[in-house]
């Protein structure tokens, strides 16, 4: 979860000494001694901060003292005739509804600013044909300030040949309390470790703030598939997509970083299901809460049988949405839940301070 740093700055008009009808000073000068000012005396500032690509947002407490609503709203309508993004907010300080949208700002703005100057690995090219994953590097770094930095497969097949029996062994206890037992030996287990291994390795080394995998063609056929070492990848709490899939991978991450368990877990509770796709070149994110749960026992057999394969892992998953628009507006297979009812306005919020539309079916 992130906790993101916000500055914060008091400002109105006032004149010294003024007391409301009740006698009381207007303005707590413990409080706020010396820095109200006027709106005018902000706005060039304000405007040269924005041009940072930070967050902007001004929250005005509901009252009279102090003329609250002036220095909001004129802030607010002076901002807008000038063309500075921000985001107003007017609600008391013991508001949940007022506070929720300050804290989906401040960790929106926060993804923001983290994702500029950030590294994007990606090993190999793209997966299985598929065309609604794929990435314009010039777009990435023009939008987010993400530089994307390719790799290809070789070098990772060769750390995997390279790691040693200790460092299997090292991670015996690891995967035992993960999955209640050791993996059967054999060839396929013994890559999927190394793969793991490998990868952690070389991202940490290469400084990658997360990563894509080509996994099919390529991998899969030369040495392993990529499945257990992106779930582990994942288990560690690095962003990562399969399939080279670059839309998958920013949803993943974001949701890495807001969600209170890791993404794609079958455990219940409440939740998001999101996913960045592309139409016509422009970036759009499909948003929808959810709630994971468990069918009763004696519909458990029935619904596994539901999509043919029974035997794979299942999440169930009620999307609060018409279904049927969410179908039209998604871009791929994949499915990517966060955990957290407050991470659905957050991402709403990066949409807007990105310039993604967001999609709320």
């Amino acid at each position: 979860m992130i906790e993101p740093r916000v500055g914060f700055i008091v400002y109105g008009v006032h004149k010294d000494g003024l007391k409301d009808p009740m006698g009381q000073p207007f303005i707590d000068e413990a409080v706020v001694s010396g820095t109200w000012v006027w709106a005018a005396h902000l706005v060039g500032a304000i405007r040269d901060y924005a041009t940072s690509g930070k967050g902007l947002m001004l929250w005005t407490h509901p009252g009279s003292q102090g003329w609250r609503p002036v220095g909001g709203l004129v802030m607010h309508g002076g901002l807008l005739e000038i063309g500075v993004a921000h985001k107003f907010v007017y609600g008391a300080s013991d508001d949940p509804e007022a506070i929720g949208k300050i804290t989906s700002y401040a960790q929106a703005a926060h993804l923001k600013n983290w994702l500029n100057l950030s590294t994007l690995g990606t090993f190999g090219g793209r997966g299985m044909g598929q065309t609604c994953g794929v990435a314009d590097p010039s777009q990435w770094m023009r939008m987010f300030g993400v530089d994307i930095d390719s790799r290809d497969t070789t070098e990772l097949i060769r750390t995997a040949q390279a790691i040693s029996s200790d460092e299997i062994k090292e991670l015996a206890p690891r995967l035992q309390k993960l999955f209640g037992k050791s993996p059967d030996p054999g060839i396929v287990n013994e890559r999927s470790i190394r793969l793991y291994l490998a990868l952690k390795k070389i991202v940490q080394r290469e400084k990658f703030d997360f990563y894509t995998i080509q996994s099919f063609p390529g991998l899969g056929d030369d040495y392993s598939a990529t499945c257990f070492a992106q779930s582990m990848m994942l288990e560690d709490g690095y962003g990562t997509s399969t399939l080279g899939d670059f839309n998958t991978l920013l949803t993943v991450l974001l949701l890495t970083k807001l969600s209170k368990e890791r993404v794609y877990y079958g455990d219940l509770g409440e939740g998001v299901l999101a996913r960045l796709g592309r139409v016509k070149g422009e970036f759009q994110m499909v948003i929808t809460r959810a709630t994971v749960f468990e069918p009763p026992a004696a519909q458990l057999k029935q619904r596994l049988s539901e999509c043919g394969i029974p035997f794979w892992p299942h999440g169930f998953v009620t999307a609060h949405c018409d279904v049927n628009k969410l179908l039209l507006h998604w871009t791929n297979e994949y499915a990517c839940l966060g955990y957290g009812s407050d991470i659905f306005p957050t991402l709403v919020d990066f949409c807007e301070l990105t310039g993604i539309k967001a999609i709320l079916p």
